[in-house]
Order: C-alpha cells, then structure tokens, then sequence
C-alpha cells in the first residue's frame, strides 16, 4: 500500500495517475496488486497523515448551512494510497444535507470521494479510485457542506481515525490533541457569525474589561461576604476571638461526620470531655429560635468566653453551618473570629446540579471531587445523567449487557461488542467515550453523598435517547437466543421487529427510541428502577427517578404494528399513532415509578402532548424546564407546569446551562444552542420567580422585551399562581464537549457559585420591576460576591483540586496607558516579547504604538493561566 519512494514529476495529474501516460484508475489497479494494506501501513497514515479543518463560511446560506474545508497533507517520506481504508469524523451536523441521509452516500469533489452518514454523529470519507493517491509533500482539499453553523473550534470534535477491513483503526495524531491544533483559527466575522442577524463577535480586550463591571474592593469586604448569602450576619461589636490549635470541637455522636468533617478542615480534634471554652460546639436543637427548616442553622460567634456555637435542627442545618464558619475563617490567615451571630436558611429545598456522565464518562473521582464542591456551597441535589445515546453508564444485575456493550464506543459498525464511537470518541475504548460505574462504585458515590447530604438522583432516558441500551438488549437477545429460550430472549427487547419507520433524533440516531407499544419495555423499566432503588436502600435513600423523556423524534413510532395493533380502536394516523404511544408510554412509566413510592423526574417536552401537560398535576411528578428561549415561546411553560400540579425544577438553558460558553469566542469550549455565552454573572443575575424579569435578549444578541414576548396584556404568558410547587433550580453540565476531569471543572465553576448564590438567598433586587434600578442593584450585589470569589473562593477550590475556569483579563487604553482587569483578588500578566518573558501586572503601565501585548490571569494559587488574549496598540 506503500510506496517505497516518492513518484516522480508534478501536477495535479501527477498526483492522481503516478505517470500522464497512464490513466487514474488503471494506476491505482496496477498498484494495489502488487502493495496490500498492512496493519503497518495503516499506522503510517495514521502518523503522516496531516488533517487540518477550516470552517470556510456560515452567512452564504445565512445560517442554514456551513462549508468546512478538509486540507490533507501527508507529511511522511512515503506515497500514500487511498484505497482500502476510510477516514471516520464526528459531526455534531449533518454533513451533506441536501443528499444525507443515504445509504448510497454522497460523492463529493468531481466523483473523488463519498462521504457516508453512519449513525447519530459518526461520518465516513471514502476514497474512490479516481481520488489517486498522496505523495509526500501534497495537500489536497475537500470541501463539504454542513447543516446549520459552527463558530467553536469545540464544534469540530477530534480523534478522526482511519479504518479498514482486519486492521485495527488509527487515529489520525494530528487530530489527537487539546485544545485542537488541526482546526484552524476563526479569524473571519463569516467564521464565528451564526447567521446574517448575530449580533456577537468575540469581546476585545476593552469589551471585556468593560463586562468585569466590578472594582477591586480589596481583601476586607471579602470577610463577611458569604457564599451563598446568609439570611442575617449581625456583628456584636464584642471583639475578636483567635480559632487555633488549642481549641476542640465538642458534638454528640449524631453530629459524628460533622465534627469529623471539621476536624479534617481545621486540624482540630472532637473532645468527649466538656470544656467551657475555647470550643466550637455542634448541637441539635429543635426549639432554639430561628431553626423553622431542616436545613436552618444559628452560629454564635463570642469572644468574651472563646465560644463557636452551631445549632441546627437537623444535621444537615449543621454541616451547613459549617460550612459558613469555614468560609469566615478562610477570609483571615491566623483564625481570627470577630464576635457575630449568623441566622440563615434556604430559599429552595432543592440546589441541584446535573452532571451528564452519558455522553462522556466522568469517573467517580470526578463525581466525589464536583460533590465536594458542591457541598462547600450547600447544593444539595446531584443528578446524574446515567444513559443516553452514546453510553450506559451503570451496572445494573441481571443486564450484564448494558454496561458490557453499552458501557463502551469503539470502532464495531455493528455494535455487537460496543457502541459506535461518538463526540470524538474515537476508535478504542482508551478515552472518555468509554467507562461506567459498577455497582460498589456507584455505592460509594451514594455513600460520600449521604455524608455530604446531597440526595443523588439517578436518570436513565426513555423512550428516546435510548441507543445503548437498545443495542445492549439486542446482543442480550443474541445471547440468550444462543440457549435456545426463544421467551427468555425476548423478555427485554425494546423495539417493535416489524417497526420500519424511518427517522432521525436530534442527534441523527435512526435507532433511539425505545418502543412503548411492547411488554418487554415495562418489563425493562420495572427492572431498571428496582435495582437502583435496590443499590440505594440503607445508604442514600432513591427518591426521584429520574426517566428523561424528552426529544421523541418525529416519526418514530409510524410504521409500528405493535402500535398500531395496540390503539386499533383508533382511526390513526401517524401522528395521532405517535401522540398515543407517547401518552400510553408516559402512564405506564410513571404508574411505574410511582408505584415504587418513588416521586418521577422528566424534563418539561417529557409530559407535554399537544402543547399542554398530559399528566394530572401532581407534586409526586417532577418537570425540569429548559425551553425558556424567548422567542421559542415557551418561556411560560414553567409556571403553566407549576400551576397545574406539577413539582418544578428550573434548569433553564438561557442562565443555567453550564455546557454553554462563557463568551462568544471560537476558543472558548461549549455548545450554544441555547444561548451564544453564559458568564458567571448572568448566572448569578438570574430571578428564579420574576421569570418573565429575566427577558432581554434573542439567540442573536438582539434585545427582546417583556411585551414582545408576553404581549402587551400578557396574554401569551401565565403568571406564577402556585409559588409553593417552583421547588429549586439546577445548573446542567452536558458533557458533549467535556472530554476530561479539568473541562468538567472548567465549564462547572464558578458559575456553579453563582447557581448556589441563587438557590439559597433569594436578592432584594429580584423584585425590583424597574429594570434600571435593579441592574444597579444586581451590580453592587456583584461587586460583593466577585470580591469573596476572587480573594477567597477560588483559593479554597483550589484547595480541593478544582480546575475552574481562569478567566482572561481586559485591557483598557487610555492615551499610551494599558489598564488591565479581572476577577478582583487574581494576578495578571503581560509579555511584551511574544510571550517569551512576563510582567507581573502592578498597576497601568505605558506602551508604544504598533506593539502588540500578551495577556492573561493567573489561578489564585498562580499554578494555572487563564487562555491569552491580544492587545495591539494602534
């Protein structure tokens, strides 16, 4: 497949043909019967072969469409034949459009090469005769159309790989790397715009310094600004106290994980014996004032008799205090503890965050290390996305299956011992598109939990978003089959056999959807919930389940005969087949779960059968709501929910998606389907009930009023009647382009800060109806809660390995002058020699004309950098 030297001559005819006396195709022919592909020369493209991708253009076709441009290169000593092997792609877009899906695929480049759609988002290059072959040294390009846009560098997933028939696939090294080298640079506004009406472009130096919209207030106003904000933090004027290694921790052996909790914190040790002062006491106590909620608490702090006291009702109230007593000690370096009192409680029972360990796996440690955190700022609910398309995530006795196949992606086009790579997963089963829990790890994920009192809600999707486990009860089936026990094989099987409708879910599965006209599928489900349940019992007790629900595509159930067969006192068709069968489906799972004594989590589309809630409200039925793009007209969806019966999570995509970018910037890493960015201030200007306050601009960046929403008698929005059925919020980490423990980190916190500000405290300024006066308010509020973050905050994430996201500074020129900002409390840096040497930032500094500065902010323990931006001085 090789050949051992370089062919002579040049031209583009050359390359293809070898000799312009010799036809491409008969070239090609001669030499594939003398070379043959080897596993060798498999891995040479795999190193030599130089991918590189440019996104050419999004506004040709305003948005509709894209073109990316493939340049290949083969930068090795040795000819590269194109026949007999493949190139594998990720695309979070359909490729080809106007032609894929086909069987046939596309050709592309005067009948060079095909492009394939293989399934969800998994493509295929082929290369046809005519193609010729690679000498060293050439390029060539491919051009491909592409659904929609991309204007992230994390739209174009890496771990392309070549493949061919006996060899074990390769990934190509140029697209192993992060962040991607092999994308190239978007430089262009036709690169990063959307479409003709977006509005954004990446924020310059100066836009950004503006958007900090903070000063440094300095390290004292950080001492008694809590995260999330107390109910009352009163001084009493009565001196100071010094917490250090003469003191002890004095709690009954209810409050055992507490104190030891403490005692880890501070290096303090529990004494059994009484000691009156110099102690930090932990009580339970159900008639102390103020202790009207499980999770309040009351901390005393009194100098006079060297006294800490922490009462709660419940232990919970407790470690939460805790937690606040560690954060007022954190703000002074040798213990300090001015004389106060502290009287707080929360705003929402539930403080959630989602964690998406389906698409990419997180590991345990991942998961204890976000707990942690999420514990330090008194969240109390971790969801954990266990299934979806691209992976099931957690043993489950009985269906070795699930986990055994669907617990891994690798290069087997029909998934009989895995599922197909996904999200740049690439060929093997060596990254993230690969991994799951086994019973024991998931045991001690509940266990760290309980202690941190963070109930852990498990979801595992239904009906859609089901892939793994489909093809995971198909090789179950085999199995089985194998024995001979034609009813045993058949007892979880989850699509109807003689069902040919044709389909595509979002992300372009044609095989996703569990089919709910089938006994097999409630006996699937009725197994499922019962085992976890089951791991649950005696450690962290499973209240909710967790089924997903959401995104049926259309035409999924069609051409079912068990569907038809099932509602044939119908006069059906295909629509009304699918409304039935999602209906039908919806009551059983739900009779289920309930059934169970279990309350039922789904997401808002779950429950909504012609653009109303199909379920009777009930508090035992929780929705989770996203949909809240104004101009989608769903924004009301939360509160119709909520005054219909419904228990009502708040997760809305347009403040809370944690998947989204933190700017609108190509190297920044995200999706945005939702929202272009979402900083940590937007998060934490977020109004959980004034939804309708939280309205200001369009995916497009353009503004968009109350009225133009709502109309001018409101009459397209429903106002809150239940307030007591809104139960909390919930930030979501979807993991499509979280490939490792530090973008969890980095895309999680600190907008998980700001989520949790807004769980617990409820601002004054969120009932504020003039817009003017409120951002006024919500700024002086940040200003305060950025100076806690940034002086104190980071500093204990990093303490607990937290990766967060460093930001990059803004520059403000002024005259000859450069300012620079950012979070207060972090350092900066500048080069002024290519990045060769840096400066340590100390205050504005003078520059010359036509130079051109390097910029970042350092971790507040100076180990890590923030990404680096340019500033060239005109």
């Amino acid at each position: 497949m090789l050949l051992t030297s370089p062919v002579s001559g040049d031209g583009e005819n050359q390359d293809k043909m070898g000799s312009p006396c010799v036809s491409a195709i008969t070239a090609v022919v001669l030499i594939r019967a003398v070379f043959s592909l080897t596993q060798v020369g498999l891995d040479y493209i795999g190193h030599h072969l130089d991918v590189r991708v440019k996104v050419m253009d999004n506004l040709l076709h305003d948005g509709e469409k894209h073109r990316l441009e493939i340049r290949m290169t083969n930068k090795g000593p040795f000819t590269i034949i194109t026949q007999g092997w493949q190139i594998y792609f990720h695309s979070f877009f359909m490729i080809e459009p106007d032609f894929l899906p086909s069987s046939n695929g596309h050709m592309l480049e005067n009948e060079t090469i095909k492009v394939f759609h293989v399934n969800g988002m998994l493509f295929r290059l082929e290369f046809l005769p005519t193609f010729g072959f690679l000498r060293p040294g050439i390029s060539r390009t491919i051009n491909l159309m592409a659904d929609d846009w991309a204007v992230s560098k994390t739209d174009i997933p890496g771990n392309w790989y070549v493949a061919a028939d006996k060899l074990l696939p390769r990934v190509l090294n140029t697209t192993d790397l992060d962040p991607d080298p092999f994308v190239e640079p978007f430089v262009e506004p036709n690169q990063w715009k959307r479409y003709k009406a977006d509005l954004y472009d990446p924020f310059s130096p100066s836009e950004r310094y503006e958007r900090y919209n903070t000063s440094d207030l300095g390290p004292e106003i950080a001492k008694y600004v809590v995260i999330p904000s107390p109910e009352s933090l009163t001084l009493t004027l009565d001196g100071y106290m010094t917490v250090d290694s003469t003191w002890v921790i004095a709690a009954s052996d209810q409050l055992n994980f507490e104190a030891t909790y403490l005692e880890d914190k501070l290096g303090l040790y529990t004494s059994r014996i009484p000691k009156s002062s110099k102690v930090i006491f932990l009580e339970l106590d159900d008639t102390e004032p103020g202790l009207d909620h499980d999770e309040s608490y009351v901390i005393r702090c009194i100098p006079c008799a060297n006294i800490v006291s922490i009462k709660a009702k419940r232990r919970a109230g407790v470690f939460y205090g805790v937690q606040t007593l560690l954060q007022l000690l954190a703000s002074q370096d040798d213990g300090h503890l001015d004389g106060l009192v502290v009287t707080d409680k929360p705003r929402f029972g539930y403080r959630g965050l989602h964690v998406d360990v389906a698409r990419n796996f997180q590991t345990k440690e991942d998961v204890m290390r976000t707990m942690e955190a999420m514990a330090m700022y008194k969240l109390n609910k971790l969801h954990l996305h266990l299934s979806d398309d691209e992976g099931w995530r957690l043993e489950i006795p009985g269906l070795p299956d699930l986990t055994e196949l669907g617990g891994k992606r690798c290069h087997d086009l029909i998934e009989t011992d895995c599922i197909l790579p996904q999200l740049g997963s690439g060929p093997d089963t060596s990254t993230r598109g690969s991994g799951f829990y086994t019973v024991q790890d998931y045991k001690d994920i509940l266990t760290r939990a309980a202690k941190l009192h963070i109930e852990v809600i498990p979801e595992l999707a239904m009906p859609s978003h089901a892939h793994a486990a489909i093809k995971a009860m198909e090789k179950r089936y085999r199995h089985v089959l194998k024995n001979g026990n034609v009813t045993d094989a058949n007892q979880y099987y989850l699509t109807d056999r003689n069902d040919d409708s044709i389909y595509l879910s979002v992300q372009m599965f044609n095989d996703n959807a569990i089919n709910p006209c089938i006994e097999s599928t409630y006996r699937f489900v009725k197994h499922v919930v019962r085992a976890v349940k089951a791991m649950h019992e005696g450690i962290n007790e499973l209240k909710i389940f967790h089924f997903g629900g959401n995104n049926v595509p259309d035409g999924a159930w069609a051409n079912s005969s068990s569907c038809r067969e099932l509602f044939s006192d119908y006069r059906l068709n295909e629509t009304l087949q699918e409304e039935l069968a999602k209906g039908y489906f919806l009551n059983r799972v739900s009779e289920l779960i309930l059934l169970e004594n279990l309350k039922m989590g789904g997401y808002e589309d779950a429950y909504i059968l012609n653009d109303m809630p199909y379920l009777n409200g009930t508090t035992d039925v929780i929705s989770y709501q996203y949909q809240n793009l104004w101009e989608w007209g769903r924004g009301h969806w939360a509160y119709m929910f909520a005054n219909s019966g419904y228990a009502v999570v708040l997760t809305s995509v347009t403040h809370l998606y944690f998947d989204h970018p933190y700017e609108p910037d190509p190297e920044e890493r995200g999706l945005y389907w939702g929202t272009r960015y979402t900083d940590t201030y937007k998060t934490f200007g977020f109004m959980p009930e004034n939804l309708y306050g939280n309205i200001e601009t369009k995916r497009t960046g353009e503004s968009i009023t109350i009225e133009e929403v709502c109309g001018m008698l409101y009459e397209r929005c429903v106002n809150l009647t239940k307030p007591q059925n809104l139960i909390g919020i919930q930030g979501m980490a979807w993991s499509e382009t979280i490939l490792k423990s530090e973008h969890l980190d980095y895309m999680a916190f600190p907008r998980l800060l700001a989520l949790a500000e807004r769980a617990w405290h409820k601002a004054d300024w969120e009932t504020i109806d003039n817009m003017e006066k409120r951002r006024k308010l919500i700024d002086d509020d940040w200003q305060q809660f950025s100076t806690a973050l940034g002086y104190r905050e980071l500093k204990r994430l990093d303490d607990v390995g937290v990766k967060y996201r460093v930001p990059p500074p803004g520059a403000k020129l002024d005259g000859q002058t450069v300012s620079m900002k950012s979070i207060p409390g972090l350092n900066m840096q500048y080069s002024e020699d290519a990045k060769v040497t840096w400066k340590e930032y100390l205050g504005p500094f003078y520059v010359q004309k036509g130079q051109k500065l390097h910029l970042r902010t350092l971790s507040a323990d100076g180990q890590r950098k923030s990404r680096v931006v340019d500033l060239v001085i005109p």
